[in-house]
């Protein structure tokens, strides 16, 4: 398997991190190598490193440093929380926690830095530090469940998308008020035999809002000459994440890609957007509805079924919520729009 593709929240690999991560820990604070007696005295840095830690390293050196990063922790969560608020919830105790494990780790291999006098140990104090700093990484990715592999993470540069230029104008098939579209659909040759996924800037046409790019993805019938007319699902980035994080960790075009090969190449047309990191529902839906033809309906996009409370809705932080729309053979017209709160219930 391609290290690119080990899972990063599941098997092997996070309990190896972890487990690395506390004898790193371990070896940083009273390792073979660490700070000896006499080591804060002026000129001990030249000399070479004792083979024990002192009791100065460790009654008083470490501790300090662990206040230090758990000081400077709470007051970059407080600054975040209070002052430049960009998140309508406070930061979650899992990420502070980590936060504060990484940042003493590394404070650990600097402060390793001066009495070792070789560069081998110096890199390995350097390495043990950022070890630390991956653990916790992960471990946040964990609670977030963002990134199931590296793939994922560093998907935006292995796989850029390309940009949505314009729509190229070729005869529609209209389905009839009550008629649907599946009963008039036949795939004509040439179709392709996948969907596309495209980076998109949507413009805050009422909003004024300066959103991130969104991504549309377009199912194999849509590329096709002539195309159906489709509804459109609106998907939202949840927090914290982005909208590309319904192409990568979702699997948008994966999932889509195979409900169009179970019906002729049809699907919806699905933007995936971003929202306004203090309120998530102001800037939602303003920027994109008025660009698109169709409106929204909670549900499944299989059946028009409320989705059960274990469907996850929006990837990548803790928000909740349950975009939908009416599947192509369900109807051909739009539906009206009905508002759901982050928790998934009807407003």
């Amino acid at each position: 398997m391609n290290p690119l593709d080990w899972p990063l929240i599941a098997g092997p690999l996070p309990v190896i991190l972890l487990a690395g991560a506390l004898l790193a820990l371990a070896w940083l604070v009273a390792g073979r190598n660490a700070p000896g007696h006499g080591w804060l005295r002026r000129g001990a840095w030249r000399r070479r490193a004792g083979g024990a830690a002192s009791v100065r390293w460790l009654a008083i050196c470490v501790p300090l440093i662990v206040t230090v990063a758990g000081g400077v922790t709470a007051v970059v969560t407080w600054l975040i929380n209070n002052v430049w608020r960009p998140f309508p919830d406070v930061l979650p105790f899992p990420l502070v926690l980590w936060s504060w494990v990484a940042l003493a780790g590394l404070l650990l291999a600097a402060a390793r830095q001066v009495p070792l006098r070789t560069w081998p140990r110096r890199a390995a104090a350097i390495a043990a530090g950022f070890l630390v700093l991956a653990a916790a990484a992960n471990q946040v990715n964990d609670y977030f469940q963002a990134y199931p592999s590296l793939r994922v993470a560093l998907a935006p540069w292995l796989d850029p998308k390309p940009v949505y230029t314009a729509t190229v104008h070729v005869p529609e098939d209209k389905a009839r008020p009550g008629q649907a579209v599946q009963g008039i659909w036949h795939p004509p040759r040439g179709m392709p035999q996948a969907g596309a996924v495209y980076q998109a800037d949507i413009p805050g046409i009422r909003s004024g809002f300066a959103a991130r790019p969104g991504y549309i993805y377009l199912p194999p019938a849509y590329l096709a000459a002539p195309r159906p007319q489709l509804p459109v699902l609106v998907l939202l980035g949840g927090q914290p994440g982005e909208p590309r994080a319904w192409v990568d960790s979702g699997q948008v075009q994966a999932v889509m890609d195979g409900f169009a090969a179970r019906h002729d190449g049809l699907g919806d047309r699905r933007v995936l957007r971003g929202r306004h990191l203090r309120d998530p529902a102001r800037h939602a839906g303003a920027a994109a509805v008025p660009l698109l033809r169709g409106h929204l309906r909670p549900g499944r996009a299989d059946t028009g079924q409320p989705p059960a409370d274990d469907q996850p809705g929006v990837p990548g932080g803790c928000c909740r919520v349950c975009p939908g729309g009416p599947a192509p053979r369900a109807s051909a017209h739009p539906v009206p729009a009905q508002r759901r709160s982050l928790r998934g219930r009807r407003e």
